[in-house]
C-alpha cells in the first residue's frame, strides 16, 4: 500500500520520527519535551501569524490592507523576541531545526512581499536576530540551491497579486 503524506512541515515530522537521528542526520526537533513544545509554537506562530499576514499583505486592499501590513510588522516583532529570548544564534534550534524549516520559505518568498506588497520589515536594529536568521537561512547549503532563481518566484508571485486583483 502507498502512503502519501501531505503538507511539507508534516512530512518534515514524518521523516524525524520514521529515520531516526544518527551522526548523518540530526533531528528535527529537540530531545527534551520542553523544547519540543517551544519549537512547536515557534513553528505554529510562523505558520499561522508570519504567513497568513503576509498573504493578506497581497491580497487585500485600503484598510484591510493596511491592517495586515502593521499585523505582519508586529509578528515580525514578536518573532523577534522569541529569537532573542531563545538566545537564537542564527537558528532556533539548529540549520535543521523544525522552527528554522518553517520559517525558511518565508526568506524566500520576501523579496515578492516586499515588491508587491510594500511590507516594511523591522530594521536590523529593532530585529537583529531575525537578520541574522534571514542571512544565515541565505547561504545555507539547502537554501542556496532552492533560492536561486529568486526571478521565477518574483514572477509567479505577480502573476498570482493579479489574479486575486481581477478577482475583487
Amino acid at each position: 500500500m502507498e502512503k502519501l503524506i501531505s503538507e511539507s512541515l508534516i512530512i518534515v515530522l514524518y521523516v524525524d520520527e520514521a529515520w531516526p537521528e544518527d551522526e548523518s542526520r540530526p533531528g528535527f526537533l529537540p530531545k527534551d519535551p520542553y523544547g519540543r513544545a517551544i519549537t512547536h509554537f515557534w513553528s505554529d506562530f510562523v505558520d499561522k501569524k508570519i504567513f497568513d499576514a503576509a498573504l493578506r499583505t497581497l491580497q487585500a486592499k485600503g484598510e484591510e490592507k493596511e491592517g495586515a501590513l502593521k499585523e505582519l510588522y508586529d509578528n515580525l516583532i514578536t518573532l523577534e523576541s522569541g529569537f532573542a529570548k531563545l538566545d537564537a544564534k542564527p537558528f532556533f534550534n539548529g540549520p535543521s531545526g523544525y522552527a528554522d524549516i518553517s520559517l525558511a520559505p518565508f526568506v524566500a518568498w520576501l523579496p515578492s512581499f516586499l515588491e508587491l506588497a510594500g511590507i516594511r520589515l523591522p530594521t536590523v536594529d529593532e530585529a537583529p536576530h531575525l537578520h541574522d536568521f534571514f542571512s544565515a537561512i541565505r547561504e545555507h547549503p539547502a537554501a542556496k540551491v532552492a533560492f536561486r532563481d529568486q526571478e521565477k518566484l518574483i514572477t509567479y508571485a505577480r502573476m498570482l497579486h493579479e489574479q486575486w486583483a481581477a478577482s475583487t
